[in-house]
């Protein structure tokens, strides 16, 4: 791939917008699920599952590559199966 062309410098310039908030916007509590109040839509949140990591870290390898295993049928499934649209990165520590 050949270098870059570009040589100038751009100057970044503060404009002091802002960003609008997206959970303030009317639009954001629209309930998707029929018999769905706008409080209910809102729910708790989000809640990520979290698990210990496992003591042998030959198994801790296995638990993550199986994981990138089922994250690439996700994706093919979904569509994402070509270029760089299917380009998942997991880093394994210890080798």
């Amino acid at each position: 791939m050949s270098p870059p062309s570009a040589t100038s410098q751009i100057e970044i310039v503060n404009t002091s917008a802002t960003v609008p908030s997206i959970s303030r916007h009317p639009l954001s509590t629209v309930t998707h699920e029929p018999g769905l109040t706008k409080e209910q839509a809102k729910g708790p949140g989000l809640k990520l599952p979290t698990r210990t990591p496992l003591e042998d870290k030959y198994a801790e390898r296995e638990y993550q590559k199986g994981r990138l295993v089922l994250a690439f049928r996700i994706f093919a499934k979904l569509g994402f199966d070509e270029g760089v649209a299917g380009h998942i990165t997991l880093r394994v520590s210890g080798g």
